[in-house]
């Protein structure tokens, strides 16, 4: 079940990664930059639009608010959210009553010029009961160790840190690895310098369980994160110097946070100069397959190729089973394409039209339904 706990979150990416276990979700800091900067301080004459959203993420029907932050004094607002509907209030408040993802667009003019701004696959609906969170909230309580020098353990600071992970070592059997949330404690961006921030998904691959290879990345501009910070949420990703939350020494039993240091080396708070048994406040969400299992299908059904790419073949070995239907469903439970079938036990379906990542084939046959899971590559 979704945990309700999770209704303000900021992403902007849904990795579709290839394995589920052993994992490091990362973000990365700049060693090169100051850990504290000056606050920027807008133009607040020109128009620039602007907003953000709360409980972005979670199950249909999802009601989001979204709140205007634009700039130059509009007095026009024009709001398409992405599913056909749109607005024309200052802060509209939107229902999403079907599964998927939506980009919005926020259009604001006032007396003399017009400014666009977009957020792509801003929101995520999800059907009832697919997706949850890990390891949240952290045990304990929230904390911020700061350092002698300038800065913080979990963050930018004076000892060059580049990049700060958590270890996670299992996520589901047959769970994609979606977002993640990221609960920032401070964000302060320099003037004239809105840098990006990586967030990255790695395996463990590297020395003592350290992170190895990067599965998927994305950065985000230091300012959408100062945005989520000044209102008090957390940054959450589908996949300038921000500083993470973590729990408080001996919360957890054995460490899990790393820091990566300016040589790129990896090392956990436990082991390195900090000794300190804390993790940070990182929390990968993982979705699972809304369906039905039926192993006596699964046992005969034959999927190829293997992963797909613009087709996908099945054959169930059974001649005497009809399909009737096959529907492709991405892993916010949202049918993506339906095809209907000619009542063999054999198909073909064109899924060229689909982006990649991982996607369920649900079957309705005269021995029953089923659901298949794929992955379709690019």
């Amino acid at each position: 079940m979704l945990k309700k706990s999770i209704i303000l979150l900021n992403i902007a990416l849904f990795a579709s990664l290839t394995g589920l276990f052993g994992q490091q979700f990362t973000i990365t800091v700049k060693a090169d930059c100051p850990p504290e900067g000056e606050n920027i301080f807008l133009n607040t004459d020109e128009l620039q639009a602007e907003f953000i959203g709360q409980n972005i993420f979670g199950e249909v029907p999802l009601t989001v608010k979204f709140l205007d932050l634009s700039t130059g004094e509009p007095n026009n607002w024009d709001w398409q959210f992405g599913d056909g509907a749109t607005d024309t209030v200052r802060h509209p408040v939107h229902v999403y009553t079907e599964p998927g993802f939506y980009t919005v667009k926020l259009t604001v003019a006032n007396n003399t010029d017009t400014t666009s701004f977009k957020r792509i696959n801003y929101i995520c609906a999800v059907a009832r009961g697919s997706c949850d969170s890990l390891n949240f909230p952290l045990p304990g309580d929230y904390a911020l160790y700061p350092i002698d020098g300038n800065g913080y353990v979990s963050g930018n600071n004076s000892y060059g840190t580049f990049a700060i992970s958590s270890y996670f070592d299992e996520y589901g059997d047959g769970g994609e690895l979606v977002a993640g949330i990221f609960d920032f404690a401070v964000a302060v961006k320099a003037s004239n310098n809105n840098i990006p921030i990586w967030f990255k998904v790695w395996d463990a691959s590297g020395v003592s369980g350290s992170p190895g290879n990067v599965l998927d990345s994305i950065s985000v501009p230091i300012a959408s994160i100062v945005d989520d910070v000044e209102f008090g949420i957390p940054t959450i990703l589908f996949f300038e110097e921000p500083v993470l939350s973590t729990n408080f020494d001996g919360d957890v039993e054995i460490g899990n946070g790393w820091s990566q240091n300016s040589d790129g080396s990896w090392a956990s708070y436990a082991s390195s100069q900090w000794n300190l048994e804390i993790d940070n406040a990182i929390f990968p969400v993982v979705c699972q397959p809304v369906g039905i299992e039926n192993h006596y299908l699964e046992m005969g059904l034959l999927i190829y190729p293997v992963p797909a790419t613009n087709r996908v073949n099945f054959v169930f070995k059974d001649a005497s089973i009809k399909v009737s239907s096959v529907n492709l469903i991405d892993m916010t439970g949202r049918q993506v394409l339906s095809f209907p079938m000619d009542g063999s036990n054999f198909g073909s379906i064109n899924i060229d039209v689909v982006a990649k990542g991982f996607y369920f084939l649900s079957f309705d046959t005269s021995a029953g339904a089923m659901n298949k899971k794929i992955v379709v590559r690019r």
